[in-house]
């Protein structure tokens, strides 16, 4: 009978360590599935980040064509700008740059008017266009990747598990 006891309650142990076993277990995984979305959420980010960094090259070599002072001025205070930009800038700070961007680029471009069709410029109006769609995309891609990353936060067992990760 004693022996019965002592095998039920190393059984009963067993068996709780092999719970707690899995709990971390699953708690591991949910914390990595978890840095994996905000991973993807800073990549976006960064590429956002990499489209405002080719910005002030293409306003420079525009410039270069003479269209004026309201758009050298444009130019400089963008370069400026994007110079002072934090490494680490969030969402809302990239986007006030690029609205920032968008206001010289229109300035410039008012300014370089009669420049309009010579190939060289027309072949920078094409780049900046380029970089404009390219960062919209990765606007959309943050947008979506750190909705992700959110929600998960918000649903156990992540809001368990990842308790010291902040949203985005």
């Amino acid at each position: 009978m004693e022996q019965s006891r002592n095998i039920t309650r190393i059984g009963c142990m067993g068996l709780a360590l092999l719970f707690i076993l899995l709990i971390l277990i699953g708690g591991i995984a949910v914390r990595a599935d978890v840095q994996k979305l905000k991973t993807k959420a800073l990549g976006d980010l960064g590429k956002m980040r990499t489209q405002i960094d080719k910005v002030p090259g293409i306003l420079g070599r525009m410039v270069e064509f003479g269209c004026g002072e309201d758009a050298r001025l444009a130019e400089e205070n963008v370069s400026g700008i994007i110079e002072s930009l934090e490494s680490d800038a969030g969402f809302d700070r990239l986007e006030q740059v690029w609205d920032e961007i968008d206001d010289a680029y229109d300035l410039l471009y008012d300014g370089c008017r009669k420049y309009q069709y010579e190939r060289a410029f027309d072949d920078l109006k094409t780049e900046m266009e380029g970089v404009r769609n390219r960062y919209s995309v990765e606007k959309g891609n943050y947008r979506k990747s750190s909705e992700a990353y959110n929600a998960a936060l918000g649903n156990f067992p992540a809001d368990f598990f990842a308790f010291d990760f902040e949203q985005l």
